[in-house]
């Protein structure tokens, strides 16, 4: 999987935006609000990745368990998904 469209991400404050660019931006127009670790899930994401991929690169970065990294990555994905901002291989 990977975003449909072409994202730069900004730091505000302790938070990050993500705002698509490109030839598609119109197509999305909406503002993504996301935290460090969504920060790294949608670097990752802009080329094709899996969940596994970005289980493994949030557990080297942060503390916490396999159980709660899969419901934050889960959650993101959907939220993602139910967007139409990503694309299954």
């Amino acid at each position: 999987m990977k975003l449909k469209y072409e994202f730069i991400i900004r730091e505000l404050g302790d938070r990050y935006v993500a705002v698509a660019v490109g030839d598609h931006a119109e197509d999305f127009s909406a503002l993504i609000k996301v935290n460090k670790s969504g920060k790294i899930m949608m670097e990752m994401l802009q080329k094709e990745t899996t969940e596994e991929e970005m289980l493994s690169a949030l557990m080297e970065k942060y503390e916490g368990t396999e159980e709660f990294f899969r419901e934050q990555i889960n959650k993101f994905v959907t939220g993602l998904r139910n967007a139409g901002a990503i694309e299954e291989a």
